[in-house]
């Protein structure tokens, strides 16, 4: 859920890029990660330098990386490790460089700029607009 849930919230602040803040408040509404939690992923992409926070009344959090740049893969390997990778074993050289191939593919699909996720948020949560 870590990946998933700093995925959501890196969204939202997406969304305000590149000129507002958002407060953990905001995101939590927007998002249902309980604020608790969201607070330790913050905390966790802070130090990963993928957003900075501002202190004060009109403080929040907002993204240092500009959405095209951010990769959804470099999110979720700082995050989550190397979770796309297959355990190989000592003994099978074949079937381990088939997992590594594998793992390969599987690491390239989640190369995506954070820009096309939001990009597909919009088209999915587009209200309809009537010209005359």
């Amino acid at each position: 859920t870590k990946g998933t849930y700093a995925l959501n919230a890196l969204l939202e602040l997406a969304k305000q890029y590149p000129d507002n803040l958002l407060q953990i408040k905001q995101i939590t509404k927007s998002t249902q990660i309980p604020k608790n939690y969201l607070e330790q992923i913050l905390f966790l992409l802070k130090n990963g330098g993928f957003i900075e926070s501002v202190r004060g009344a009109n403080g929040g959090y907002r993204l240092t990386i500009a959405p095209k740049a951010l990769l959804v893969s470099d999110v979720l390997c700082f995050l989550e490790g190397d979770f796309y990778k297959a355990k190989t074993l000592d003994n099978s050289d074949f079937v381990n460089n088939y997992l590594d191939s594998i793992s390969a593919e599987i690491l390239a699909l989640f190369d995506t700029p954070l820009s096309t996720l939001l990009d597909k948020w919009n088209q999915t949560n587009q209200i309809g607009t009537y010209s005359i």
